[in-house]
Protein backbone atom coordinates (compact mmCIF):
# COMPACT_ATOMS: atom_id res chain seq x y z
CA UNK A 1 0.00 0.00 0.00
CA UNK A 2 1.43 3.36 -1.00
CA UNK A 3 -0.28 5.36 1.75
CA UNK A 4 1.34 5.91 5.10
CA UNK A 5 -0.99 4.47 7.68
CA UNK A 6 -0.33 6.28 10.95
CA UNK A 7 3.33 7.07 11.34
CA UNK A 8 4.25 7.66 14.98
CA UNK A 9 0.61 8.31 15.92
CA UNK A 10 -1.42 6.30 18.44
CA UNK A 11 -4.44 4.57 16.95
CA UNK A 12 -7.60 5.94 18.53
CA UNK A 13 -10.81 3.91 19.11
CA UNK A 14 -14.00 4.07 17.07
CA UNK A 15 -15.76 6.01 19.83
CA UNK A 16 -13.51 9.01 19.23
CA UNK A 17 -14.44 9.40 15.56
CA UNK A 18 -16.58 12.55 15.16
CA UNK A 19 -20.27 11.76 14.57
CA UNK A 20 -20.30 13.78 11.33
CA UNK A 21 -17.54 11.54 9.94
CA UNK A 22 -19.32 8.34 11.07
CA UNK A 23 -22.51 9.51 9.36
CA UNK A 24 -20.61 10.33 6.19
CA UNK A 25 -19.00 6.88 6.14
CA UNK A 26 -22.32 5.06 6.68
CA UNK A 27 -23.95 7.06 3.88
CA UNK A 28 -21.45 5.51 1.44
CA UNK A 29 -22.80 1.97 1.88
CA UNK A 30 -24.95 0.58 -0.90
CA UNK A 31 -26.74 -2.63 -0.05
CA UNK A 32 -26.92 -4.99 2.87
CA UNK A 33 -23.41 -6.45 2.55
CA UNK A 34 -21.69 -3.07 2.69
CA UNK A 35 -23.85 -2.00 5.62
CA UNK A 36 -23.07 -5.10 7.70
CA UNK A 37 -19.41 -4.66 6.75
CA UNK A 38 -19.44 -1.21 8.36
CA UNK A 39 -21.38 -2.49 11.37
CA UNK A 40 -18.71 -5.15 11.84
CA UNK A 41 -20.75 -8.30 11.32
CA UNK A 42 -18.49 -9.46 8.45
CA UNK A 43 -14.74 -9.14 8.00
CA UNK A 44 -12.99 -6.67 5.69
CA UNK A 45 -10.73 -9.49 4.51
CA UNK A 46 -13.67 -11.62 3.37
CA UNK A 47 -12.22 -14.56 5.30
CA UNK A 48 -15.58 -15.31 6.90
CA UNK A 49 -17.30 -16.03 3.56
CA UNK A 50 -18.38 -19.68 3.31
CA UNK A 51 -19.61 -22.06 0.61
CA UNK A 52 -21.01 -20.49 -2.55
CA UNK A 53 -20.45 -17.00 -1.19
CA UNK A 54 -16.73 -17.75 -1.08
CA UNK A 55 -16.34 -20.00 -4.13
CA UNK A 56 -18.73 -18.45 -6.61
CA UNK A 57 -19.22 -14.88 -5.43
CA UNK A 58 -15.99 -14.15 -3.54
CA UNK A 59 -14.67 -11.85 -6.28
CA UNK A 60 -17.94 -9.88 -6.29
CA UNK A 61 -17.74 -9.39 -2.54
CA UNK A 62 -14.12 -8.22 -2.90
CA UNK A 63 -15.18 -5.71 -5.58
CA UNK A 64 -17.97 -4.50 -3.29
CA UNK A 65 -15.49 -3.93 -0.43
CA UNK A 66 -13.11 -2.10 -2.76
CA UNK A 67 -15.91 0.08 -4.17
CA UNK A 68 -17.06 0.98 -0.66
CA UNK A 69 -13.52 1.89 0.37
CA UNK A 70 -13.16 4.12 -2.71
CA UNK A 71 -16.47 5.90 -2.01
CA UNK A 72 -15.44 6.44 1.61
CA UNK A 73 -12.06 7.83 0.50
CA UNK A 74 -13.70 10.18 -2.01
CA UNK A 75 -16.26 11.43 0.53
CA UNK A 76 -13.68 11.97 3.28
CA UNK A 77 -11.13 13.62 0.99
CA UNK A 78 -13.35 16.70 0.77
CA UNK A 79 -13.02 17.08 4.55
CA UNK A 80 -9.27 16.49 4.72
CA UNK A 81 -9.55 12.88 5.88
CA UNK A 82 -8.44 9.64 4.22
CA UNK A 83 -9.29 5.96 4.64
CA UNK A 84 -7.71 2.63 3.82
CA UNK A 85 -7.98 -1.03 4.80
CA UNK A 86 -4.54 -2.27 5.87
CA UNK A 87 -3.55 -5.32 7.86
CA UNK A 88 -3.51 -4.31 11.52
CA UNK A 89 -2.71 -6.16 14.71
CA UNK A 90 -5.80 -6.30 16.95
CA UNK A 91 -5.77 -8.28 20.19
CA UNK A 92 -2.77 -10.31 19.01
CA UNK A 93 -4.29 -11.22 15.61
CA UNK A 94 -3.60 -9.76 12.18
CA UNK A 95 -6.78 -8.64 10.45
CA UNK A 96 -7.97 -6.13 7.87
CA UNK A 97 -9.76 -3.12 9.34
CA UNK A 98 -10.94 0.22 8.05
CA UNK A 99 -8.58 2.94 9.26
CA UNK A 100 -9.50 6.63 9.03
CA UNK A 101 -6.81 9.29 9.18
CA UNK A 102 -7.92 12.76 10.24
CA UNK A 103 -6.72 16.08 8.87
CA UNK A 104 -4.43 16.65 11.85
CA UNK A 105 -2.96 13.14 11.72
CA UNK A 106 -5.33 11.46 14.17
CA UNK A 107 -5.61 7.79 13.27
CA UNK A 108 -8.88 5.96 14.04
CA UNK A 109 -9.59 2.24 13.90
CA UNK A 110 -13.12 1.56 12.61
Amino acid sequence: MSEKMCPQTPVLPYGMIPETIKDLVFKQSKGDYQEILLIGRVRWSGSDLKGAARNRWGASYAESRDALTERIRDALKKRGWTAHVPLVLVDGHWTRRLVLVGPRGGCFLW
